[in-house]
């Protein structure tokens, strides 16, 4: 049984080497990353405005995409997404914001357009993130637990009033 193990010791030791290597090419892309984004500026956001201004190329101070699968992946699906309220495990009020595909579905169906493209202050989605709680508890602001962060309700309403890039409105 020793010619056997030592017979495959140099296949150990060259998949030990491409796994090396596989970890130095991970750190390489990690480094360029962190560069990239240090380099992006910064933005700073105005609470009441919900606008940003700062190193970006959307003209708003943002250079993140401006389309509805950045606005699903990015912040609808890690904020809205989960198992107590727009997911597949509870559709609530009809909204389900885990895919690009249900997010296409429940921001333009037959009951309600939740999205004016063109229009933040007219769309659903928008007024749900920004409006106060009303005293009785009712109409909270979205979501529950915690408010989006500024920049993330000024991509939001950017996108839609740069006409909603992606979601296909039919009538």
């Amino acid at each position: 049984h020793a010619q056997d193990f030592t017979a495959r010791m140099p296949h150990r030791e060259g998949r030990c080497a491409t796994v090396r290597a596989m970890y130095r090419l991970l750190f390489l892309a990690a480094g360029a990353l962190a560069s990239s984004l240090a380099s992006c500026g910064t933005i700073e956001c105005d609470d009441s405005t919900y606008t940003c201004t700062g190193g970006g190329d959307n003209g708003d101070g943002d250079d993140r995409p401006l389309t509805l699968e950045y606005v699903t992946v990015t912040v609808l699906r890690p904020n809205c997404a989960n198992a107590q309220c727009h997911s597949a495990f509870k559709y609530e009020y009809e909204y389900r914001f885990d895919t690009v595909e249900h997010t296409q579905q429940s921001l333009v169906n037959a009951n309600t357009m939740a999205v004016i493209p063109g229009d933040a202050d007219a769309s659903l989605l928008f007024n749900v993130l920004v409006r106060a709680t009303q005293s009785d508890g009712s109409a909270p602001r979205m979501p529950y637990d915690q408010p989006l962060p500024t920049a993330e309700i000024a991509l939001i309403k950017q996108w839609i009033n740069d006409g909603a890039d992606g979601l296909v409105v039919t009538q």
